[in-house]
């Protein structure tokens, strides 16, 4: 059974008077930071999938991870890195949590507003791993508050693969950065768009170029970028080798 996995996480939620929205609430914020965590170690999307049991007679939910699109060994990091994390910003030190995207942050803060906005109707929101014990509170939401507000924006460039391409209200792509990791969504005139289409081909492995305006997290991590150039690269198969390169310089 899933509660057994030693990389089980329990979601626990307790007090005299538990609302099914509020339960759902909480449970839902706590999957989607856990799924945004265990995805930025593994480096891609709907890396696990998340076995769940729950104890008789208590508002209790253990979920173990199951591996879809991640390394067994790298799962106790994901595991140890959610549970780092929400104590991380328990303690407001002031750092952002490692693996812990926007999105996983503001699902932290909700797990934290189920509690502070219960009205002395919930006693406890919080998550158990390794025999530790994180209980969520208003001081989640501030160190949240405080990280997001932390962003800046900076001239630069970034380069990576094109993995997304739309038409929809903006013109964007998204790109997985070769520096980060990350996945960045970049925002493009629609004079581009013949230029960029041109360079969206998951076959060929293209890389891009794309410079603008970029804005970063508190971190330096780049979240997104208003692009004022767009390059197409050469793809790796026509970059020349080494040996190559070894041979022009002896020239």
């Amino acid at each position: 059974m899933a509660k057994f996995s030693p990389n089980s996480l329990t979601f626990e939620i307790d007090g005299p008077r538990i609302t099914a929205q509020r339960f759902r609430k909480g449970f839902n914020a706590f999957l989607q930071m856990a799924d945004e965590v265990a995805d930025s170690v593994a480096g891609k999307p709907h890396a696990v999938e998340w076995l769940l049991s729950v104890e008789p007679g208590s508002v209790r939910v253990h979920i173990a991870p199951e591996a879809i699109k991640i390394p067994p060994e790298k799962i106790p990091v994901a595991i140890d890195a959610i549970q780092t994390g929400l104590a991380a910003l328990e303690v407001g030190d002031d750092i952002w949590p490692a693996h812990f995207s926007e999105k996983a942050l503001e699902a932290a803060k909700t797990m934290g507003e189920v509690l502070s906005k219960s009205d002395g109707e919930l006693s406890a929101v919080q998550v158990r791993y390794n025999g530790q014990t994180t209980k969520m509170s208003s001081r989640s939401i501030a160190s949240v508050d405080q990280l997001l507000q932390g962003k800046y924006v900076d001239h630069g460039t970034v380069e990576g693969r094109i993995q997304v391409l739309s038409r929809r209200g903006k013109t964007s792509f998204s790109i997985d950065d070769d520096i980060s990791g990350r996945n960045i969504n970049c925002y493009f005139p629609g004079e581009l768009w013949d230029d960029v289409l041109r360079s969206f081909d998951p076959k060929m492995d293209r890389r891009v170029s794309v410079s603008g305006l970029i804005q970063y997290r508190r971190n330096g991590t780049p979240i997104n970028i208003t692009v004022e150039e767009f390059r197409g690269l050469r793809p790796k198969s026509e970059l020349p080798s080494w040996s190559d390169v070894l041979g022009i310089l002896a020239e």
